[in-house]
């Protein structure tokens, strides 16, 4: 399956975060295509971020391999939830 048919027609904005030690998603691939898919669309809200230390599950990794995500606390890196947070009231207008 290929995405990018569907990512070229969203003009919704768009919070893309990538782990840097995914390695079921690559950031540095994923990324690029995701934003030129999204160009096709014609989406100008776009925000894309990398976060060095996360996993595909955005936990704090050493190395982000399988066997490592039972071994990582069941909890998210410091700063994920704040970022979709303040993306998510800044687009809704929502006063903090």
């Amino acid at each position: 399956y290929d995405p990018a048919a569907d990512w070229s027609q969203v003009t919704v904005p768009v919070l893309s975060i990538f782990g840097g030690k995914d390695v079921q998603v690559i950031a540095e691939s994923n990324e690029a295509a995701l934003r030129e898919a999204l160009e096709v669309a014609g989406n100008e809200d776009v925000t894309t971020l990398t976060i060095p230390d996360a996993n595909h599950l955005f936990q704090e990794a050493e190395t982000g391999a399988y066997s490592e995500y039972g071994e990582l606390e069941p909890e998210f890196i410091d700063g994920f939830l704040d970022t979709v947070v303040d993306w998510m009231v800044i687009r809704a207008g929502v006063a903090e």
